[in-house]
């Protein structure tokens, strides 16, 4: 717990707005409305480290981790669902969302992966949900962390 606070005290100096945490291992990331991405470990003592940077067009909004794999996934405003490879801060894959045409396109809102990690659930603004599958689920993308 104390780890945490040390996380919230140092956004809070940077004037960051995290819009969505998500941890698995020991290790957290936490989404901001600037598009980055942080990450720190809960038992660690260094400072939280930016991952990821502008990578979506709007406000990021929601952040998944894969339940076995080091993988992470983000949504927002853009209405893209994308897919990074939390070792090498890589980008893996996106769709474009939602599959079914929707006039104005909503946000996503949150994420959650399938226990397995073989699918993805997406919520959108407007309540709409949809399920995607992983199709990194077969790459060596084992966790490391």
């Amino acid at each position: 717990m104390k780890r945490i606070k040390i996380f919230i005290y140092f956004l809070f100096f940077l004037d960051i707005n995290v819009c969505s945490v998500a941890f698995r291992n020991g290790y957290c990331v936490a989404g901001t409305r600037d598009n980055e991405i942080y990450g720190f470990e809960l038992n660690g003592n260094s400072n939280p480290e930016l991952l990821v940077q502008g990578h979506h067009d709007n406000s990021l909004s929601a952040l998944a981790c894969h339940p076995r794999q080091n993988v992470f996934a983000t949504g927002g405003e853009d209405c893209s669902l994308r897919f990074w490879n939390a070792d090498k801060m890589s980008f893996i894959t996106f769709y474009t969302t939602p599959f079914v045409p929707l006039t104005p396109p909503p946000a996503i809102r949150s994420l959650v992966f399938s226990s397995n990690g073989s699918q993805i659930a997406v919520g959108y603004e407007n309540g709409y949900i949809e399920i995607y599958p992983t199709v990194f689920v077969y790459l060596d993308l084992s966790f490391k962390r």
